[in-house]
């Protein structure tokens, strides 16, 4: 084998798998969300049930860095509103992985007011944070901070 060929085999081998870690690095954040979306994959004989663990688990690994990146206030220090923490609770707690003020408002009986400022109080403490779906709409999710927090106050 010689040199030329060596390389070809090594770049073909290892196109795949570098491109993963690429697409994983760019939609870090979006990763899980969209890991809890896909009820069911079959690969090459393999089929893999309930992502929702796999999406945990790839947030808590990738997350792990950024607590501190992100100078994330200590979980002792932050303190919840009995509001906040019900929106907050609605959010995780809910089948969703991202969730609008309506959905919300709805599912906790609070008006869409409270919520949306809820939102802003929540986003300032470092547990939520804001996109857009395909659609452009606005949505939230809880940052791994805002995991922690309301595991550690229920």
């Amino acid at each position: 084998m010689d040199w030329l060929t060596f390389w070809a085999e090594a770049i073909k081998a290892l196109s795949w798998p570098v491109s993963i870690v690429i697409v994983a690095a760019i939609f870090k954040k979006e990763l899980p969300a969209m890991l809890r979306n896909i009820k069911r994959i079959k690969a090459g004989g393999v089929e893999i049930e309930r992502l929702e663990k796999v999406a945990e688990a790839v947030e808590s690994k990738l997350d792990e860095g950024d607590d501190n990146e992100e100078g994330d206030q200590p979980e002792d220090s932050v303190q919840l509103t009995q509001t906040e923490q019900k929106v907050l609770s609605a959010i995780i707690e809910s089948r969703f992985a991202m969730r609008s003020v309506t959905g919300v408002s709805k599912e906790t009986g609070l008006n869409r007011a409270t919520v949306n400022r809820t939102y802003s109080e929540l986003i300032a403490k470092g547990l939520l944070e804001q996109t857009r779906n395909s659609e452009g709409k606005l949505r939230w999710y809880p940052t791994n901070l805002g995991r922690k927090l309301l595991a550690h106050t229920s």
